[in-house]
């Protein structure tokens, strides 16, 4: 069941072009359809440019996308961090810290017993990641030949996987894991900032993995139509879906949706539509949807306000992303709870078959 409109209050200052109404995207079309030609030309001149890569000596990974927006690479790395943990190898994360707010690089967020730094110095991702990652180390740079090197010499890891890497060309990689959401797939899908491609599809080699992430059981399907066939052609493609989503308190431990009650679902991701819609399947009563920016960091204003309509509304809980979670201040995320989704991948082999790479065999 969808939200109605007057139950969703959009707080968002900012709308990518290709997520806009016709009326707003049509009156923007002068300027971001030429200014997305310009980009389009000059990020292929840049792939097509040779670059200097260095090895490091250790086996680097990258999980990364050519589209903007999520497409499952943080819960991805993490689904693969810890298979290849699982498997015996010393494992380091390096993550760029997107919109963090403070803090020196590089950092160490985590030496995998210990977290060593707030979220508001790492980021929401990488705090996230560190919170849930034990025995993973993971530092942020978003100098990511620095960042590696900088694992190298604290962990001497015996895999150092890039998170949103994929544009990262100044590091050689033993694999390149690409996301993709159906966004890169529409007909004539356009480059930033028209569309949402940072690259397009012919920047994926043909020893890459695809990824292809389904949302919604609608873009599940979607995985047997014309618009994939040509890329299930190819050796490395794969599935992934979200699933098993739980409710969890700040400890992570693990809490059902008995005496939520009437609840409002507050989020700052690319999507919200996906939450608002994870969290009614749940069986919660969501009277209310609050969304933010991508990566909103919350402060006393924006808590006073939620509290306000919540109360209008009769909500007595409120339910978020477990990246949401932290950048709340610590008065709201009393009444909070995060819902934890988890990434599957298929076909099964999918995992094995990343670390039959990071081991050297194709």
């Amino acid at each position: 069941m969808n939200l109605d409109r007057q139950d969703i209050l959009d707080k968002r200052s900012f709308s990518p072009v290709y997520e806009m109404t016709r009326g707003r995207k049509i009156a923007l079309a002068p300027i971001a359809y030429p200014l997305s030609k310009v980009y389009a030309l000059g990020i292929k001149a840049w792939r097509k440019r040779s670059a200097r890569a260095l090895d490091i000596g250790v086996p680097v990974v990258s999980v990364g996308s050519i589209t903007v927006g999520g497409t499952g690479k943080t819960p991805l790395s993490m689904l693969i961090a810890e298979h290849l943990a699982r498997g015996g190898r010393r494992v380091a994360i390096v993550s760029r810290g997107y919109k963090r707010k403070r803090g020196p690089s590089p950092l160490v967020v985590s030496d995998g017993t210990e977290l060593m730094a707030t979220v508001e110095e790492a980021g929401d991702e990488p705090y996230l990641m560190a919170r849930r990652l034990r025995g993973i180390s993971l530092i942020i740079d978003a100098d990511r030949v620095r960042g590696a090197l900088k694992a190298k010499k604290e962990f001497e890891p015996q895999v150092v996987l890039l998170d949103d890497g994929f544009q990262c060309r100044g590091l050689a990689k033993r694999l390149d894991i690409v996301t993709l959401g159906p966004d890169a797939l529409e007909p004539g899908a356009g480059y930033l900032p028209w569309g949402p491609l940072r690259e397009g599809l012919d920047a994926v080699g043909p020893d890459d993995f695809i990824v292809y992430v389904a949302r919604s059981e609608s873009e599940r399907e979607m995985a047997g139509g014309a618009a994939l066939t040509e890329l299930r052609r190819r050796p490395h493609f794969y599935l992934a879906s979200y699933v098993d989503p739980v409710i969890v308190d700040g400890e992570g431990r693990e809490a059902g949706p008995e005496g939520m009650g009437r609840a409002a679902v507050v989020s700052g991701i690319a999507r919200p539509e996906g939450f608002e819609a994870t969290c009614q399947s749940l069986g919660v009563e969501v009277a209310l949807s609050i969304r933010f920016d991508d990566h909103h960091w919350y402060d006393d204003a924006d808590a006073a306000m939620i509290e306000k309509e919540m109360g209008r509304r009769g909500c007595e809980r409120l339910l978020t992303t477990e990246k949401d979670f932290w950048r709340m201040p610590e008065g709201l995320r009393v009444r909070a709870s995060a819902v934890r989704i988890s990434l599957e991948v298929e076909p099964p082999a999918f995992l094995e078959q990343v670390a039959r790479r990071v081991d050297g065999h194709d």
